[in-house]
């Protein structure tokens, strides 16, 4: 089996494949196909072990691929990645624009961010976890963290949803409220996108979301 593979790459993942730090997936060289990437073997996912294994292992590596915002960097922020908030009247809207502005007036330094770290994009590789699929943008560290809150989740939600708080404040030492504010407007951006590509209500993420809002 070949160690690379050809990928077709829009500007916005070329330029965060190249901003952000390992382990995000190497780029061997830019043909004119596409990227040509690091094949990820045995490529198994962080999706199959423990779960706070998992989340400690995710908080890991976001926040090793985390960077500095460089001077001439082309990503989209936050509020440009949010605007499908605002183009749409789904249920929970409104409220997650009113804690999408307070995280925003209230925003740390901006790092480059993955933008969509979840189980299924640490993969393991031969020498660790390798992230793949960056979709790249700038904001607040605890941005990154929203995709854990409904990616993927079990039958007791409230409960996992804690466990995975205690385990990203333990190794980021990033605020609590301020991640599960970002988990709910997270989720419901999710489900707005989802409504955006494909026409209907995705009433499980909306669900986390409820309760995630329950608990700001």
């Amino acid at each position: 089996m070949s160690r690379t593979f050809l990928k077709q790459a829009g500007p916005r993942e070329v330029e965060a494949l190249g901003q952000l730090g390992p382990p995000i997936v190497k780029v061997v060289r830019t043909t004119p196909e596409g990227l040509l990437l690091e094949r990820v073997l045995p490529g198994e996912s962080i999706a199959d072990y423990d779960d706070d294994v998992a989340t400690a292992e995710l908080a890991l590596a976001m926040q090793s691929m985390w960077r500095p915002v460089p001077q001439t960097c082309g990503l989209p922020d936050v509020r440009r990645e949010a605007r499908a908030l605002f183009d749409h009247d789904l249920p929970l809207a409104e409220e997650a624009r009113a804690v999408l502005e307070r995280l925003l007036d209230t925003a740390p330094e901006p790092v480059v961010l993955h933008g969509d770290l979840h189980h299924g994009n640490l993969l393991r590789g031969p020498h660790g976890w390798v992230a793949i699929d960056p979709h790249g943008l700038v904001g607040e560290p605890a941005y990154d963290a929203g995709p854990l809150f409904f990616n993927p989740l079990g039958l007791d939600v409230a409960h996992l949803i804690e466990r995975r708080l205690d385990v990203l404040v333990a190794v980021l030492g990033l605020d609590r409220d301020r991640l599960r504010r970002w988990g709910f407007v997270r989720a419901v951006l999710s489900a707005a996108w989802t409504w955006e590509e494909d026409g209907y209500v995705d009433e499980r993420v909306l669900g986390i979301a409820r309760v995630l809002l329950g608990r700001c």
